[in-house]
């Protein structure tokens, strides 16, 4: 081989290896994009959770005060026993509402 061919063998061998180094470094480009648009994601995302935790312990406190009355009044002797269902009822709907809004 002359030294001629040898040169342009490692030319191209030279060329071929930074073509890949361009591409890795390419694709190392983008996938730090990615992360970051990942990144970004999950901290809004654990702010929104932490929202949502403070929501339930709000949603909770209430339902505790309306277990809370409805004890009170059911133990008070003072309302029929036709009210009494009624009021029971009622609850029971208030109950299913805020536990339904707690679920979604």
């Amino acid at each position: 081989m002359t030294d001629t061919s040898k040169y342009d063998l490692f030319l191209k061998e030279l060329n071929s290896l930074e073509k890949m180094i361009n591409s890795f470094v390419q694709k190392n480009n983008e996938l730090l994009e990615t992360k970051k648009v990942l990144e970004k994601k999950v901290t809004q995302l654990q702010n929104e959770n932490e929202v949502l935790k403070l929501k339930i312990d709000e949603l909770e406190g209430k339902v505790e005060e309306v277990l809370n009355k409805r004890a009170d009044l059911i133990d008070n002797n003072n309302i029929s026993d036709i009210d009494r269902e009624a009021l029971i009822s009622h609850i029971d709907d208030l109950i299913e509402r805020i536990d339904y809004h707690i679920r979604s």
